[in-house]
């Protein structure tokens, strides 16, 4: 089950949501909820350790715990706030370790196996600086403390991180390098189609890359044309390779056009475009005019290991346009050529979609829910006299769960706390990292 760890912006606490195993669980979410200090203390009024830094999940010292990295930029400090064991319920009393460094652009990611973890699932960041300088990469002890090793470097004159490039982390090319199932970096740019892959290297200790990959290879892309980068498990791997990842993506300024990339291996290794790639039209809305204001969430919301897509529409003033407003596409079929839609209740407001396992399902299947994080709103109390009375803050969060076949219940509103965020949500996928 997925926790949810919200970073309370003006203060340095946290508050951590915990599902709880219920009687129904094929009727009814709840959570525990611990509020607390980063450091352990009872005195965080103050944002001291969050102030000028972004909270980063990262699984720095154990397997399946995450710690969090305080990122700061150029000259701040960067701090590691590591959860002290794997006991459930949570501790609270966190420790605080400080690490220091004047890096840019940390990637999370499992890319090198740790001596003392050679069968675990930990992770470890790779900092990419711009320019020429070597790109090292943190390896963690149990204990917080880190090793960097100079395991990338741009000299090659394929500098990423300095010309525009956007990053994919995952494992896209099982074949290349070390062969081992490590993380990879995927960067692109959209404007002239310029892909280069970053892999371990058969050595284990350091990174090589595939740069200038040829337009040739990239099937079905098409130059300056705006994409949507979906990246999950949108086929069935084979068993010994369960972390491959594929690629949809998505072009809502072309009428909602859809590329799955579903063997990158084969396409960097020049392999025909129609063994590694599908192409098909398919518009989450049947006016085009509508198209781009929709937005793709990823998430099984069937219980069956493959990701589907949530495809929703802020509705803000209430406006039902058409009677299927948001669509489940279930990708139940590895080509899937046209997918399942589900036609879903339709929800009105500036809603945020928060996708995760939040409980066990009926079946002991994992078809994850979504949380519809509702920011707080500001609303002036103004007195017959003229007086204005203190902000009031209201907003609460409804709450879907999943029916495990692309529908969802709607069940209780949960209060989020005020001027908070979910740590590790990307906006881009729906998901919070682990």
């Amino acid at each position: 089950m997925q926790d949810i760890l919200w970073h309370i912006v003006t203060e340095d606490k946290f508050e951590l949501w915990r599902p709880l195993a219920v009687p129904n669980p094929g009727l009814e979410i709840e959570f525990d909820i611990t509020r607390a200090c980063y450091d352990g203390s009872s005195d965080c009024d103050e944002p001291i350790i969050s102030r000028y830094r972004r909270p980063i999940p990262i699984r720095a010292t154990k397997n399946n715990v995450s710690d969090i990295l305080f990122y700061g930029p150029r000259q701040v400090e960067d701090f590691l706030v590591i959860t002290p064991t794997d006991d459930i319920p949570f501790d609270p009393g966190i420790l605080l370790k400080q690490v220091s460094g004047l890096f840019d652009n940390p990637l999370i990611g499992s890319f090198i196996n740790p001596i003392d973890n050679p069968q675990g699932t930990r992770q470890q960041i790779f900092w990419v600086n711009p320019g020429l300088q070597p790109d090292p990469t943190w390896v963690f002890t149990p204990q917080g403390t880190h090793t960097s090793f100079n395991t990338y470097d741009d000299a090659n004159g394929a500098d990423a991180s300095t010309r525009d490039f956007r990053s994919l982390v995952g494992l896209w090319a099982p074949g290349q390098g070390s062969g081992l199932p490590f993380s990879q970096v995927l960067w692109y740019r959209e404007s002239d189609l310029t892909f280069h892959l970053t892999f371990q290297d058969t050595n284990l200790s350091t990174f090589d890359e595939m740069t200038n990959i040829p337009q040739s290879r990239l099937c079905g892309l098409v130059p300056g044309r705006q994409y949507v980068a979906l990246h999950g498990n949108f086929d069935l791997d084979v068993p010994q390779i369960p972390e491959q990842q594929e690629i949809i993506w998505y072009a809502p300024r072309n009428n909602g056009e859809t590329l799955l990339w579903h063997n990158i291996e084969g396409m960097l290794d020049g392999d025909p475009c129609e063994t590694v790639s599908t192409t098909t039209l398919f518009a989450p809305s049947v006016d085009p005019d509508f198209v781009p204001q929709y937005k793709p969430v990823v998430g099984d919301f069937n219980g069956d290991h493959i990701d589907d897509i949530f495809w929703y529409r802020s509705n803000v003033d209430g406006d039902a346009f058409q009677v299927n407003d948001d669509r489940v596409w279930l990708l139940s079929d590895p080509e899937f050529p046209n997918g399942i839609t589900v036609t879903t209740v339709n929800i009105q407001g500036d809603f945020t979609p928060v996708v995760g396992s939040f409980n066990i399902d009926v079946g002991g299947t994992h078809c994850e829910d979504i949380l519809w994080h509702a920011p707080h709103t500001a609303i002036e109390d103004i007195e017959p006299t003229g007086e204005i009375d203190p902000v009031i803050f209201t907003g609460e969060s409804p709450l879907w769960k999943s029916n495990c076949d692309g529908t969802f219940t709607s069940l209780q509103a949960e209060p989020t706390p005020i001027l908070a965020y979910p740590v590790g949500y990307d906006p881009r996928q729906g998901r919070i990292s682990p």
